[in-house]
């Protein structure tokens, strides 16, 4: 009879420590904490750009951000154009809550360059759609596409093998007659161009596209 007793109290005993301690689950032990998909970008207008409640110019404006302002994009909503330009809103981290900026004063590189050696002309996006190349039968091109997107294929090199073409894609923005080529998931790519009397330019202060085995700066291209 003592055996007994001593086999209940032993059972309870393992079952209170059961219910204490539950087994962690497999999906407990592979759980992958949320990813961080914001990203760092700079208010690009030197007019500021406002801070507003909601997604739209007739919510209540919060605060005017200055020039070179850095803020945390959390997300991006509506599309809506304004200025003559096409981009959506962003939701920023402001003061511990969240507010909307129009994205399309923003900058992904925070970076202050130079002035261009060469004077930029006034331009819009409609100017620069189409494929710029040394010259009209040039293999070689870099391809500015309506939705903000790019593809270029450049000289890569040659050697005893024979020639290569180097050649890849990204997005792009026009900001103050500036035109921004970057990779949103490598802002140091990022390469900056403008229009100088119908070429597209740039200089090695703004880290232009490279081609011979990255040895050649692109730059000089027309319109085709």
């Amino acid at each position: 009879m003592r055996t007994f007793y001593f086999l209940i109290l032993l059972f309870s005993i393992l079952l209170f420590c059961k219910k204490e301690n539950p087994p962690t689950s497999e999906s407990n032990l592979n759980a992958v904490p949320p990813e961080d998909n914001s990203q760092i970008m700079c208010v690009g207008t030197k007019k500021g750009l406002k801070v507003r409640e909601d997604s739209s110019r007739q919510a209540k404006e919060l605060e005017l951000l200055p020039y070179q302002t850095v803020v945390k994009v959390k997300g991006f909503g509506k599309e809506e154009k304004i200025d003559g330009r096409v981009h959506p809103w962003a939701v920023i981290e402001y003061q511990g809550k969240s507010a909307w900026v129009y994205s399309g004063y923003l900058k992904v590189d925070c970076y202050e360059y130079p002035t261009p050696v060469s004077e930029p002309d006034r331009i819009r996006e409609s100017d620069i759609i189409g494929e710029w190349k040394k010259s009209k039968n040039s293999e070689y091109y870099i391809r500015i596409n309506t939705d903000h997107t790019f593809e270029f294929s450049l000289f890569g090199g040659c050697d005893g093998d024979g020639c290569v073409e180097d050649g890849g894609s990204g997005k792009w923005d026009l900001k103050d007659d500036l035109i921004y080529f970057y990779h949103p998931k490598d802002i140091a790519a990022e390469h900056i161009y403008w229009v100088n009397k119908g070429y597209l330019e740039s200089d090695a202060a703004h880290r232009p596209f490279k081609e011979n085995y990255r040895n050649d700066s692109v730059y000089g291209l027309e319109k085709f």
